[in-house]
């Protein structure tokens, strides 16, 4: 049987999502987890491939179980709620929100909650009380209305039990046996963080800007990505990807504070480096070393070094991924 699996993830001590020769990464450590408690050999696939030090706020894998799933065991409890002992794991996977690591859930962090695990299925996610687990439930719907049951929810609290602390599984449910996490995504979002402050708690979680640029300019020519669909410009050479081209949803840079914004683009799919390429570029248009024009000539050139330095990696976050 296939299941979808939700989880986030710290990327900073990962050499990405995907399995790699010489290094750790993401989906390695979370098929090693996922064989250990099933007792059988799994593989995972994911909705993308995120570089080494990228964040997930949400990433979606999917993984086909051959066994049943191990029941809860006789007199145990299924997975709760986080309580106040799980806040430092917590705060560590989530993205910063507003200049800040995520918090555990209160009736005043409604809008923080919104910002850090986006709507799934249609609906926003809404604020944890501390009500019964079908409460908690109803805060991570099933996608396409499928509600996990028992055992379920029991690998979630064993997977996040043996997991390291910067990776977190939300959600675990089945599926039909077509649904694929990669191809089945009709499109993914991206958030990429800077900061123009010193600040030792976003080190980590965004790019430090010593001069503040022109937001404005860099919105303007944002809002040009959408007249296109061919980013070869914005993508890595000599990948194994068959084509270059991308319909962006939509692209804009957000304040969340006097010295923070946070980038944001959706689109159906993306390219290699594509984010922090489009990123760097649109820096120099901030920086007034780049046109309105300019930048449309760096699209339609299809040139990658025509187009800016690519930022670093550890301001970007999968934010979220639609089926």
């Amino acid at each position: 049987m296939r299941y979808f699996i939700e989880l986030s993830y710290d990327g900073t001590a990962y050499h990405g999502w995907q399995i790699q020769p010489n290094g750790s990464s993401v989906q390695e450590t979370l098929q090693r987890a996922l064989s250990l408690l099933l007792r059988e050999e799994v593989t995972v696939t994911g909705a993308g491939r995120t570089d080494a030090g990228v964040h997930a706020a949400m990433m979606v894998a999917h993984v086909d179980i051959e066994a049943p799933l191990p029941a809860p065991p006789v007199g145990g409890r299924a997975a709760q709620p986080m309580s106040s002992s799980s806040s430092q794991e917590y705060k560590e996977v989530l993205p910063p929100v507003g200049g800040r690591a995520a918090q555990p859930m209160s009736s005043s962090s409604s809008q923080e909650y919104k910002e850090v695990l986006p709507p799934v299925g249609g609906r926003a996610a809404e604020p944890m009380s501390s009500s019964s687990s079908q409460e908690y439930k109803e805060v991570l719907p099933p996608t396409g209305g499928v509600r996990e049951g028992p055992p379920e929810r029991n690998l979630v609290y064993r997977l996040n039990g043996i997991l390291p602390h910067d990776i977190a599984i939300h959600r675990i449910y089945p599926v039909a046996d077509d649904m694929h996490a990669r191809f089945s995504a009709l499109a993914r979002t991206y958030y990429y963080y800077v900061h123009t402050r010193k600040s030792p708690f976003l080190r980590d979680r965004s790019w430090r800007l010593v001069k503040t640029p022109d937001f404005e300019a860099m919105n303007r020519a944002a809002a040009t990505l959408l007249e296109y669909e061919d980013f070869t410009s914005f993508s890595k050479v000599n990948t194994d990807t068959k084509t270059n081209i991308c319909h962006v949803r939509s692209a804009r840079w957000v304040q969340l504070s006097d010295y923070e914004w946070r980038f944001e683009i959706t689109a159906d799919r993306f390219l290699r480096n594509m984010v922090r390429a489009i990123v760097g570029t649109l820096m120099e248009v901030g920086r007034g070393q780049l046109s309105l024009d300019g930048f449309r000539k760096v699209i339609e050139d299809k040139n990658r070094s025509a187009a800016g330095d690519s930022v670093p990696a550890r301001g970007l976050f999968l934010q979220n991924v639609e089926y």
